[in-house]
C-alpha cells in the first residue's frame, strides 16, 4: 500500500454557504404569514399595555398607602386605624388590577399567543 492520493476525477470545486443557499432556498424562520404579524404586533402592544397599567397601579398603591404611625407608645387605636387604611388602600389596587389587568387583557392576550404559536406548529406541520 502506498499513500500517494488517488488521481482526481473531475476539478474539485469549493463552495460557499451563500452558494449553497441561492441553490436549495430554505425558508427563513422570520417569514411568517401577515395574519401571524399583526397578531406578533398586537401581543406586543397589549403586552406594553399590561405593564403600563400594572406599573401604574404599583405607583398609585404607593402614593396613596397611608404611612405606619409614629411614635414609641403606640396605641391599639393607631394600630387598629392604620390597618384599616392599609386595607382601604390594598382592596383599591387590587380591585382596579383585576379589573384591568387580569380580567380585560390577560385573557386577549394569551388568546393572541395562542393564535400565533398556534399557527406557527400549522405551517411546520404542512411545510
Amino acid at each position: 500500500m502506498t499513500n500517494e492520493t488517488p488521481p482526481a476525477v473531475g476539478r474539485i470545486e469549493s463552495l460557499t454557504l451563500d452558494d449553497v443557499m441561492r441553490e436549495a432556498p430554505v425558508p427563513s424562520a422570520r417569514e411568517v404569514g401577515p395574519l401571524t404579524r399583526i397578531g406578533y404586533n398586537l401581543a406586543k402592544w397589549i403586552l406594553l399595555y399590561l405593564a403600563i397599567v400594572t406599573g401604574i397601579l404599583l405607583l398609585d398603591y404607593l402614593f396613596h398607602a397611608p404611612s405606619m404611625p409614629g411614635g414609641d407608645a403606640l396605641s391599639e387605636s393607631q394600630l387598629q386605624q392604620y390597618q384599616q387604611l392599609s386595607q382601604i388602600a390594598t382592596d383599591r389596587t387590587v380591585q382596579l388590577l383585576d379589573a384591568l389587568v387580569l380580567k380585560g387583557f390577560l385573557p386577549v392576550f394569551t388568546a393572541v399567543l395562542g393564535y400565533i404559536f398556534g399557527t406557527r406548529g400549522v405551517d411546520k406541520e404542512e411545510g
